[in-house]
């Protein structure tokens, strides 16, 4: 279960951070401890108005999923655990060519209140591996073929929720 919702905490933050700012208030006071929640929604807030170019991609209807690459249980007791998780995040818009970015995201989680809640998540700062090779047809601007190859999908998420 401390991967499940790991997993699910980090694709979910990293999601909706940008592309859903008015979740994100009930999401972190869901989620996360009640020390860590006024940071996080602060550090939100610095991110959004940090990055111009992607608010204003989702203002014009651009579209991000994020995924749990793999991820690795670095240290557990009962009532704290701490994973590391390699997140992939895509982005693409009506004028926005898609693109993807790597992340490797330390999750710390503690139990409180009978379910694991994050007291933080950082990105490391140190690069993380980056598949070297995409393909693409044609046109570098795969918009259009996300947008109808992957209509009506949404990101799943991995147990907890």
């Amino acid at each position: 279960m401390r991967f499940a919702a790991a997993d699910n905490y980090v694709a979910i933050a990293s999601q909706t951070v940008e592309q859903d700012p008015s979740s994100s208030p009930s999401f972190v006071a869901t989620v996360y401890t009640p020390a860590a929640r006024t940071s996080t929604l602060a550090q939100a807030a610095r991110a959004r108005a940090a990055d111009v170019a992607d608010m204003r991609n989702y203002a014009q209807g651009g579209r991000a999923v994020a995924v749990i690459a793999a991820r690795r249980l670095d240290r557990y007791t009962p009532a704290r655990a701490s994973v590391t998780s390699w997140l992939g995040g895509f982005v693409w818009g009506p004028r926005l060519s898609p693109r993807q970015s790597w992340n490797l995201v330390e999750t710390t989680l503690t139990w409180q209140q009978d379910r694991w809640l994050v007291a933080s998540m950082n990105t490391e700062r140190t690069p993380a591996p980056v598949p070297s090779v995409v393909f693409v047809d044609g046109d570098n601007n795969q918009s259009g073929a996300f947008d109808a190859g992957l209509v009506g999908m949404t990101a799943p998420f991995y147990g907890a929720g």
